[in-house]
């Protein structure tokens, strides 16, 4: 595990230097700082011994202890001689592992402690032990939370929220009935039946932090709990008033934004004000690029409040299950731009005039703009520039203009339209304008792979495993050589089922996003590269408001770079060997991978991200032709 610290930015341009490789040295053997060996050994017994006496009381015994070497420690220890590790964490002073301890392995680890303390080995004459013993800093009582393992949502300390919680299974089932037995004796709602595998029995309750410690004080078997994703069909399936009361939950934990935070500027069906949208709005900011019509959504599904509600909030779904956390969404700027290009007004003019008009009404807020409008019909451009997307690089780059900052757009990549094909099929291809260079072009990845909808036939079967290319992804595979690679990276959009070769879409393997006519219904499923591209603005505004002196085109850079292949997608899409040409491939179909926004604004311990906003050529002339400057 490793620290998050803030991205090094460097604001100075260094010197050219040769590269010098390091001398080859040996490795440093880690030295033990345990200090004096039986005065070690004496302490963490005493405080072992008083642990394990309290514990000695509780039907359940489960211990904690600490150290400062995470990188030597040896975590397969904690799984030996009847233990059971349960958490392993980092902490602000080192690292805390919390293991289920029953009383053969207490007397077992007890045992380790003493023979480190009165024992030294043939071999080398050290202390028997000293690799684990000798790395322990301390022992304490089970960390509070150690069961929970959502990085996402946090534990409400009152309010209830569903959650999944994880038994070990055993064939007597005695420890489920006991779990059930507990759940009514306390008050806790619970699912019907669990969801079964080999080795763990997975349960649904609704409950809090308090709940769920009589459950763990009581109960040996639970491994791990973490908020239930299914939460879009809960929601959706939900009466008007019961949505409404979703909605004033989130109002109620909404931070407004500052005048001059970011903004998330959609170009795409207009925008309606919703209960959660309408606080993030500024009169005179829902415009349309034709003068005198109504920058209201204009589609049938109110595609464009969608699209705002996702870019401003991100993953509502996360939001919603944080019940107890501060909702930070970004101010949203509109301008309908759908269905108003015809054949006398290219699709690019409309888009650059909506650009225009938006910077005109408010000139000085910073801003990433987002387009998940696309032509299907122009698939065929196989990456070469069209005039809309020509237009759109123009304008990225400023080309011409006074101001040389650029822009950030967002556009999505487009959604494939013959779901059934095999994700690995080829023709599904990026549609136009976002074969553009200087924008970012999103694909879609899926992580929903559960559902809860008695609808769905028995035999369905899931389109795309976890961490695999949503169903809706395009790619560039057919793409000339020298064409962009797109998408450049991708983000969720979903999932469906198959169902004797026809689609179904439970409300589950979508998102949740809010709907135009919120009177009649507030949050609707949303999915496909439209839900990914509101997902990757929302972390650009993200990024923007956290780093607001970095340059949109920075921005884009930190964005790409934060974006990893997944393990699926590897598995998938490379062969066993996998030479340069097969990682072309695969970047083709999945971009640079998954986007991530920790990962994108912030350093880890242990992996560097420095930013320098410098300047360099790629490109010069020599020998009278146009050739590409190593820099490397």
């Amino acid at each position: 595990m490793s620290e998050k610290l803030p991205l090094l930015l460097v604001a100075q341009a260094g010197e050219h230097m040769a590269f010098s490789p390091p001398s080859q040295g040996g490795f440093k053997t880690i030295a033990y700082t345990y200090g004096n060996r039986v005065e070690h050994a004496n302490r963490i017994l005493q405080q072992f011994d008083e642990i394990v006496y309290e514990a000695a009381q509780e039907k359940v015994n489960r211990i904690s202890l600490k150290t400062q070497d995470g990188k030597d420690f040896p975590v397969d220890r904690l799984n030996k001689s009847q233990m059971e590790l349960l958490d392993w964490r980092e902490v602000e002073d080192g690292y805390t592992a919390t293991v289920l301890l029953p009383e053969k392995a207490a007397k077992k680890l007890r045992k380790k402690i003493t023979d480190f303390r009165d024992i030294n080995t043939k071999e080398t004459n050290k202390p028997k032990n000293e690799d684990f013993v000798g790395r322990i800093g301390a022992f304490q009582r089970a960390i509070p939370d150690w069961y929970w393992k959502d990085s996402v949502v946090t534990l409400p300390e009152e309010e209830e929220i569903w959650i999944e919680i994880w038994l070990t299974r055993k064939a007597d089932e005695t420890e489920s009935n006991d779990f059930l037995d507990l759940c009514r004796s306390n008050g806790i709602i619970h699912g019907k039946a669990p969801l079964c595998f080999p080795e763990c029995l997975v349960y649904i309750i609704h409950a809090n932090r308090s709940k769920l410690a009589v459950l763990t004080a009581n109960l040996a078997s639970i491994k791990q709990c973490r908020a239930c994703r299914e939460l879009t069909s809960l929601v959706t399936s939900a009466s008007p008033a019961e949505q409404a009361q979703w909605s004033r939950h989130i109002i109620e934990r909404l931070q407004t934004p500052r005048d001059d935070a970011p903004r998330v500027c959609i170009l795409d069906s207009g925008c309606n004000r919703h209960p959660i949208l309408s606080p993030l709005i500024q009169d005179g900011l829902l415009l349309c690029v034709d003068d005198g019509k109504s920058g209201a959504d204009s589609h049938k599904d109110g595609h464009g409040t969608s699209m705002a509600g996702i870019a401003a909030y991100g993953n509502l779904n996360h939001v919603m299950m944080n019940a107890s956390g501060t909702v930070r969404p970004h101010p949203i700027e509109s301008c309908r731009i759908f269905g108003l290009a015809n054949k006398d007004k290219l699709h690019g003019e409309v888009t650059l005039r909506a650009v225009s008009l938006v910077e005109i009404t408010s000139p000085e807020s910073p801003r990433v703009f987002c387009m998940a409008i696309t032509s299907p019909h122009q698939t065929k451009v196989l990456g070469n520039p069209t005039s809309w997307s020509a237009a759109l690089d123009s304008s990225a780059s400023m080309y011409g203009e006074e101001s040389s900052d650029g822009r950030l757009f967002i556009i999505s990549a487009g959604n494939r339209t013959e779901y059934l094909c095999t994700p690995s099929d080829m023709a599904a291809t990026v549609q136009n304008p976002a074969q553009a260079w200087n924008v970012l072009s999103i694909g879609a990845v899926t992580h929903l792979t559960e559902y809860n909808d008695p609808s769905v036939p028995a035999n369905a079967e899931l389109y795309a495993k976890d961490g695999d290319l949503s169903p809706w992804s395009s790619n560039s595979s057919l793409w000339k050589e020298s064409a962009p690679i797109k998408p450049d990276f991708l983000c969720e959009g979903g999932n469906i089922v198959l169902v004797d070769g026809q689609e179904d879409k439970p409300d589950d393997l979508c998102l949740l996003s809010p709907y135009k006519e919120e009177f009649r219904l507030q949050y609707i499923p949303f999915e496909g590269t439209s839900l990914a591209s509101g997902l990757a603005t929302h972390m650009a505004a993200c990024i923007m408001r956290e780093y607001p002196s970095l340059r949109p085109e920075t921005v884009r850079a930190l964005l790409v770079h934060s974006a990893e292949w997944t393990d699926e997608m590897k598995r998938k899409y490379l062969p066993a060997k996998p030479s340069a040409s097969s990682y072309m491939a695969l970047a083709r179909m999945c971009g640079h991978g998954e986007a991530s926004l920790s990962r994108a604004m912030s350093c880890m311990s242990n992996s560097l991200t420095l930013v320098h906003e410098g300047e360099l050529t790629p490109y010069g002339i020599k020998d009278g032709k146009t050739r590409w400057n190593n820099y490397f």
